[in-house]
């Protein structure tokens, strides 16, 4: 199996904090808990907040600001390898399922679970 963890965390952002133009080498997913800002990507301007997300593909430019008055609380999950396109591409699948069923809670946040499930069940740190 090819598909790597390349960095996980969590940041409580100071306001206005901004990171980019940058580009990335693998796939990038943030989850907001808290807060709100703002993410920039394909010449788009994406207003998010708490139970968003957002993605990041390799080779994209982005750039992603928090607010002034309500920085955002996020974490993030950084892979890559050559399964990585189709989980992301079956994790996508299963969302737009998720929209149509009555799943408990945000719809967003079936995706989170879904992505990490499914990403943590199919790699090697899923046996320690």
């Amino acid at each position: 199996m090819d598909l790597t963890v390349i960095n996980c965390g969590e940041e409580r952002c100071t306001p206005g904090h901004s990171y980019g133009p940058a580009v990335r080498k693998g796939y990038l997913f943030h989850y907001i808990i808290s807060g709100s800002g703002v993410f920039f990507a394909g010449g788009r301007r994406h207003a998010l907040h708490a139970g968003q997300g957002f993605l990041i593909y390799p080779g994209q430019v982005t750039t992603y600001t928090a607010d002034a008055e309500h920085p955002w609380h996020y974490v993030w999950l950084g892979f890559r390898g050559e399964e990585a396109a189709a989980l992301i591409a079956a994790v996508m699948s299963a969302a737009l399922l998720a929209r149509t069923k009555n799943w408990a809670g945000p719809p967003q946040r079936n995706v989170v679970c879904l992505l990490m499930g499914s990403f943590f069940s199919r790699s090697s740190l899923a046996k320690i």
